[in-house]
């Protein structure tokens, strides 16, 4: 195009360029080829029109263009795969801009004329007509007619009037341009942002900057040209690209044409970048109205009503921060509505920091502290109860290769739970590759407002505690060693008022520990190279205690005597290989012994282990005692890997049996049973299978010995066909080991499903639910937990998600599958793509219940 035409004269960095053609008829008539007649435009007042051999004018007809929301509109079908990335398939197309070929010549800051003809006067004001194009470093301008000034460098356009720049179009029925920077202003406007897919139209649209607008009487949306399924109305608009923030002014929202919202003043980003504006709302049970602030580029608040039926309404402010040194996110949230005017306000604080401080120390530090235990289920959707106020502080330097750690935490009871204690440790370690050691102190305090503990409730707290590993580079005969000490002093810590009241069978609970301990383990590794292995290990164990008791307890009859020494010692062999590449087989042997030796020393830290575990060496966890051993342990495995190293299918079968009488337990020694018959561990089996990329299944079930009943089993089956859509089913038995519940010690079934998958094109449902009884109880008597009910609908200008949460209630004491008391939540979340942005509570929620959900489907721009 722009080979056609010849640059006359520069005025003032201005080329006018005159367009010279000759008419398609002639050429053919005559023969001629197409030349070009150079005409320098003078100040002179005359007339240069095109050029024809056969007539010496030509008419000049203006037809009325589209307007650019049309025809800077592309169907899907058109979209190049590069344009159609982050577009919804399902939308009828996008905004793209036109390639804007601008002529070498404009560089420089000059500016292009291209026109058809020109009526110029003595004061150098040219009236051009025709094809008009106007090429800048701003952009492109076309219109069928311009009046332009040279002395201020300014063009009155009209007729078809467009502007573009690589990011924005503008066109309208005439319009004022500056040719020296930026500035126009446009009539009876419409405008395209290209990236944003925003378009709309405007009494009158003012361009300040490249990318920085003002509009008067003006209409907007995302939505594709040809609907009307939202629009916002407003009698003023200022877009600003390059802050990536537009702010309107007496906006009505309309849906359908039909006004549902009026606000006096809304502020929405319209890129990618933090803006302050209005983030993704939730209705429902819980409302949330966040506000969102973007204060700097590194530190931002975020403001949030929350409004519920049932526990009144609060003000929650999340602020969070980032320097080059430091992060971290404070959290307030205030009882603002109380429920009943009768109780005290309800409250919430958190803080979370990181960063790194003089000398290169690095920190961590986190607190949370609330009114009452309920707080976070009553204002956090999918939340459990808190029970502790919590404090930590964690700060850690490295030195060589030494690393360095002081921890501190703090732990206090809530003023409405049912705990005792309120806690307190520091702790101070160093470790490198072949050392590590520890110092901690403990304490514990009864915490008057909520405990009504007893002497026994108080644990063993270390007061201090030091603690030492050594790995060393030697090894004794080849076998490497580690060498481990303790020293410590034990204590309740029980006050003179509880050890004054303490009855004479509790006055062991006075005694007072100073522990030190020693041992040394050595281990090979033989085969270590090959698919086989044999490693045996021995280990000794030595530990001394010297005990006080200010309350008059015999230790002597207690423990033996007051000062009091054991050892112990034990030793295991494993020894396992593998057959096969693909088909991989792998058998393992494992064998522990451990003798029965004397040890009358109090139980500081030591717990014995309540179920038959295979391939341990150990019966108890701690470090007072060792339990006396003889079992031997099985295990048979295969996997078949498919393609490369992907695992088609794997199992695995383990066998355990006690072979002697274990004598020791936490209380003493048992008497030989002479009757006593070698115990057998359950059958423990594993399964997993995976037959192609979107399906995979997994189980484990430990079955008793006699192949009656399951102490404990799991299923699940995952499919998975994109990242997003799956499908989960998850059936489960276990014990409750949760100390302080009522049910300590129950075995359950549980039984969970969910799924997250699309029946239309943008239509996706979402579901979740859980079941339970006790273990011993029939099939017939599972109760539901928890049923989500979800829809999520997607258009090209929206998005909707609807869910419904129910939950049988606390108190409901029925039998039936359907619990007689529920609770319900609802939510109802509305996005405006380009408009507002953020999770919402549904989106909290979801991720709370565990069950695979990994994000949106729908998550296009």
């Amino acid at each position: 195009m722009f080979g056609q035409c010849l640059s006359i004269q520069a005025i003032n960095h201005i080329f006018y360029v005159a367009k010279i053609t000759l008419p398609h008829a002639f050429r053919q008539e005559f023969g001629y080829d197409l030349t070009f007649i150079q005409t320098r435009i003078s100040v002179r007042r005359h007339t240069l029109q095109k050029t024809c051999l056969v007539l010496t004018s030509q008419v000049l007809l203006t037809v009325n263009a589209e307007p650019i929301t049309q025809t800077d509109w592309k169907a899907w079908q058109s979209l190049s795969d590069d344009e159609k990335a982050n577009v919804a398939p399902y939308c009828s197309g996008r905004f793209v801009a036109p390639v804007i070929e601008t002529p070498e010549i404009v560089k420089g800051g000059k500016t292009y004329i291209l026109f058809d003809q020109d009526n110029s006067d003595a004061e150098q004001n040219h009236h051009l007509t025709g094809d008009i194009k106007i090429y800048s470093e701003q952009g492109v301008a076309n219109s069928d007619q311009a009046y332009y000034s040279v002395a201020n460098q300014q063009s009155e356009l009209s007729g078809n009037v467009a502007i573009r720049t690589p990011d924005n179009g503008i066109s309208g029925s005439d319009a004022t341009l500056s040719l020296e920077d930026y500035y126009a202003i446009i009539n009876n406007a419409q405008f395209v942002l290209y990236q944003q897919n925003l378009h709309g139209e405007a009494n009158q649209i003012e361009r300040t900057q490249a990318d920085a607008f003002n509009a008067n009487g003006i209409t907007f949306t995302r939505c594709a040209p040809s609907s009307d399924a939202w629009n916002i109305k407003a009698s003023s608009l200022t877009i600003d690209s390059e802050e990536g923030l537009a702010t309107a002014w007496n906006a009505r929202f309309e849906v359908k044409n039909i006004p549902v919202l009026y606000t006096p003043y809304i502020s929405f980003p319209i890129d990618d970048r933090p803006r302050t504006g209005l983030l993704t709302p939730t209705l429902g049970s819980k409302t949330t109205l966040p506000y969102y602030i973007n204060l700097a580029p590194n530190y931002d608040d975020t403001i949030t009503p929350v409004i519920t039926s049932d526990n009144g309404s609060v003000l929650r402010n999340e602020f969070r921060f980032l320097t080059k040194q430091h992060s971290g996110t404070n959290q307030i949230d205030y009882q603002v509505i109380q429920a009943d005017s009768s109780d005290d306000r309800r409250w919430s604080i958190s803080h979370e920091q990181e960063g790194s401080i003089i000398g290169g120390i690095e920190y961590q530090f986190d607190s949370r502290w609330v009114s009452d235990i309920n707080f976070d289920p009553a204002y956090y959707s999918g939340s459990d109860s808190v029970d502790y106020q919590t404090l930590s502080l964690d700060l850690s330097k490295s030195v060589a290769s030494l690393n360095n750690k002081l921890a501190i935490d703090y732990s206090r009871p809530v003023d409405d739970s049912s705990e005792d204690f309120e806690t307190y440790s520091i702790q101070l370690s160093n470790s490198n590759s072949r050392f590590s050691s520890s110092l901690l102190f403990e304490e514990q305090e009864e915490y008057e407002p909520t405990s009504d503990a007893s002497a026994s409730d108080y644990d063993y707290l270390r007061a201090p505690e030091f603690a030492l590993s050594l790995t060393p580079n030697s090894t004794i005969l080849g076998f490497d060693q580690v060498e481990k000490f303790r020293l410590g002093y034990f204590s309740r810590g029980l006050s003179d008022s509880q050890l004054n009241s303490l009855a004479s069978n509790e006055l062991d609970y006075a005694t007072e520990a100073f522990r030190s301990y020693a041992s040394l383990s050595l281990s090979r590794d033989y085969l270590a190279s090959s698919k086989s292995y044999f490693k045996p290990k021995f280990e000794v164990f030595a530990s001394q205690y010297s005990l006080t008791n200010d309350q008059g307890l015999d230790l002597n009859s207690e423990y033996g005597a007051e000062q009091v020494s054991q050892y112990a010692g034990r030793a295991s062999l494993d020894i396992g290989t593998s057959y096969g590449d693909k088909h991989v087989v792998s058998p393992r042997l494992y064998y522990a012994y451990a003798p029965l030796t004397d040890q009358d020393g109090p139980i500081l830290d030591s717990e014995e282990a309540t179920s038959f575990a295979l391939f341990t060496a150990s019966r108890f966890s701690g470090y007072d005692r060792v339990g006396d051993m003889n079992r031997l342990a099985t295990s048979l495995a295969y996997r078949y890997q498919a393609n490369g190293n992907a695992e088609f299918f794997s199992a695995s079968m383990s066998k355990g049996i006690q072979l002697s009488q274990e004598r020791l337990t936490e209380t003493g020694v048992d008497s030989i049973d002479e009757d006593w018959q070698p115990v057998w561990s359950d059958w423990f089996a594993t399964l997993g299978y995976q037959p192609n990329s979107q399906w995979t299944f997994s189980a484990d079930a430990a079955l008793e010995h006699d192949a009656e009943t399951f102490s404990s089993y799991g299923l699940t089956a995952h499919y998975k066909p994109t990242d997003k859509v799956f499908g989960y089913f998850e059936a489960e038995r276990e014990e409750d080991d949760d100390e302080d519940s009522d049910d300590y010690g129950t075995t359950f079934d549980y039984l969970k499903a969910g799924a997250y998958f699309p029946v239309r094109y943008n239509v996706a449902l979402i579901g979740y639910a859980s079941f339970e009884k006790e273990a011993q109880e029939s099939p017939n008597a599972y109760q539901f937990n928890d049923i989500l009910y979800g829809l999520e609908y997607d258009n090209c200008c929206w998005n909707v998600r609807l869910a419904a949460l129910e939950s049988a209630a606390d108190d409901d004491d029925s039998d039936s599958f359907y619990p007689e008391e529920t609770e319900w939540e609802f939510y109802f979340e509305l996005t405006l793509k380009g408009i507002n942005s953020g999770s919402g509570n549904i989106e909290s929620i979801l991720n709370s219940l565990d069950f695979g959900y990994a994000g949106r489907l729908f998550n296009y721009q």
